[in-house]
């Protein structure tokens, strides 16, 4: 499975530090796949590619002060058409969960900023991310994810960036075989960037 995402959004700042912002996400998603249906027998989808489209909203709120910010954001569900192609071996469409994120940003020196961020993703309530094995579903649990991140201005020019996330799994020990079509689940991440 493979998805694009366009946001197209608009922010205001008021001048008192407060900003909020609000937007539209769609997205073009394509699928194909030779698995074998919940029947053992091969996808009527026969390797070709099928697509659909979705659509969300998101919405976000952020304060800044001399030495903290703090900042909030809710992206809904992301509505998806289902792929004709698989409906024996997808049900239903493949939703993205809505999610809230929340943050603290601190800068105990003017060049150093540390952020610390929490994020939740519903996927009990996406089909068929909610739904049972044995209904075509994944039998998914809820994600909730902590983030902290480090970012240091060496110079005007160089600025350098490092973090670490982790995210419990949605995927329980009982349903990892039969979760194959799913995208690979990380749960611990470290990056770094220039």
């Amino acid at each position: 499975m493979q998805t694009a995402e366009v946001a197209v959004a608009y922010a205001y700042e008021f001048g008192n530090g407060w900003a909020l912002g609000a937007g539209v996400q769609t997205s073009v998603n394509r699928f194909r796949t030779d698995q074998l249906t919940l029947k053992f027998c091969p996808t009527a989808g026969n390797y070709e590619w099928d697509y659909s489209l979705g659509i969300g909203f998101n919405v976000g709120v952020y304060k800044s002060w001399e030495k903290f910010s703090v900042g909030a954001a809710f992206k809904s569900r992301q509505w998806n058409q289902g792929f004709d192609k698989y409906d024996d071996l997808i049900g239903e469409s493949i939703d993205y969960p809505h999610s809230l994120r929340v943050g603290v940003a601190w800068r105990p020196v003017e060049r150093l900023e540390v952020t610390l961020d929490y994020e939740y993703q519903h996927w009990q309530g996406v089909p068929p991310a909610e739904s049972t094995m044995l209904e075509g579903g994944l039998d998914w649990d809820n994600c909730n994810a902590v983030k902290v991140g480090l970012e240091y201005k060496a110079t005007e020019r160089l600025t350098l960036m490092c973090g670490y996330s982790y995210g419990t799994t949605v995927i329980d020990k009982d349903h990892v075989f039969l979760n194959v079509l799913s995208p690979s689940i990380i749960e611990h991440h470290v990056g770094g960037g220039v």
